[in-house]
């Protein structure tokens, strides 16, 4: 089984996750950076509710075709960026810190690296997810600290 030409461009996030170093990472700036410009109206929420059931279906064709979460596929990074610069204030500090700590979780999996092991391209996206909501977790305990 072999990935089409247009499953391999969105799951790559454009070849991405194909050419660069640290695809993920590269991906997660690339959406902040856009998501900068776009600011978070209704395009950010509406491309998050599209393409979070495309990135399951592309995450379980890329696990069927190339193996469990192949680094290739950085459609999950969009997803979980987007979940974050849909709910933090569009303010360069806030995009600064919480991409920070997006990364960091994303990386890292503090309590939820079983997730990325369930099968069928779930875990793929699923993690990525669970580390976009902890970092929206942060962001609000911090805004209640302050």
């Amino acid at each position: 089984m072999e990935l089409k030409r247009w499953e391999k461009v969105a799951g790559s996030f454009f070849y991405v996750g194909y050419k660069m170093k640290g695809p993920g990472t590269v991906t997660s700036v690339l959406v902040f950076l856009v998501a900068w410009f776009v600011k978070p109206d209704a395009v950010l929420p509406g491309a998050l509710l599209v393409l979070t059931p495309l990135s399951f279906y592309l995450g379980y064709r890329f696990e069927k075709c190339i193996g469990h979460d192949p680094s290739c596929f950085t459609l999950d990074e969009v997803i979980g960026s987007l979940i974050v610069v849909c709910f933090i204030p569009h303010e360069l500090v806030y995009y600064f810190l919480f991409f920070i700590v997006w990364r960091l979780f994303d990386i890292f999996k503090p309590f939820f690296k079983p997730v990325e092991q369930i099968q069928q391209g779930i875990g793929i996206v699923l993690d990525d997810i669970i580390g976009a909501i902890c970092t929206l977790g942060m962001y609000f305990l911090y805004t209640w600290l302050i």
